[in-house]
């Protein structure tokens, strides 16, 4: 009985420890963006870490990818380059990501001359029918796409959660990336940093 209580004081030991160095190896920026190191991103699987491409980070290109839209036609990243492009990454499932499109259908409004704005359903964690439902609900103003396989939302992009987002600029180049849902006015600070490049 003592044994068993000892073994379970030291998980609870390691789940801490495991907890404040994650927390240790976040890097916060001004604007909230929140940036995990290589050591603290935890929440993936070993099969999950061997598919992976390169981390997205902040001052890298972004990933570049080729997806369907729900407009049947083929889009590709690469594209728009020349344009500063908000991604965003989403389930119709998800509370916030139902929360936060109100606020980004009106910034797509009131950056619809500088700025493209792709949403991507993560549909292989959805499906096609409730992701429909949600862009009729909310009447998206933008341009859709949906990933049937994790290859664009998981395995380029590495989000494991939504909403996820992220700001590139007219280069191709990653200027913020939020993981879970953020303000109107951070997404706008950011996209207003990323058109002076």
């Amino acid at each position: 009985m003592r044994h068993a209580r000892l073994v379970v004081v030291g998980i609870a030991i390691l789940v801490v420890a495991f907890i404040s160095v994650s927390l240790l190896h976040a890097q916060h920026t001004p604007d909230g963006v929140v940036q995990m190191s290589d050591a603290a991103s935890g929440n993936q699987t070993a099969q999950q870490a061997s598919s992976l491409e390169e981390k997205p980070l902040v001052n890298h290109k972004a990933p570049d990818f080729t997806a369907q839209g729900f407009d049947g036609k083929r889009y590709a990243l690469s594209d728009l380059k020349g344009k500063v492009v908000f991604l965003n990454f989403w389930a119709s499932w998800c509370g916030p990501c139902r929360e936060e499109q109100p606020q980004l259908n009106q910034l797509a409004q009131r950056y619809k001359e500088d700025v493209v704005f792709v949403g991507v359903n993560a549909t292989f964690d959805d499906t096609l029918q409730g992701a429909r439902t949600f862009l009729s609900a909310y009447q998206v103003p933008y341009l859709e796409l949906y990933d049937l396989s994790g290859e664009i939302v998981q395995r380029k992009y590495q989000t494991f959660g939504y909403p996820g987002s992220f700001v590139i600029d007219k280069n191709g180049i990653i200027r913020a990336i939020y993981p879970g849902q953020a303000s109107s006015s951070a997404y706008a600070a950011a996209i207003e940093q990323a058109l002076q490049y």
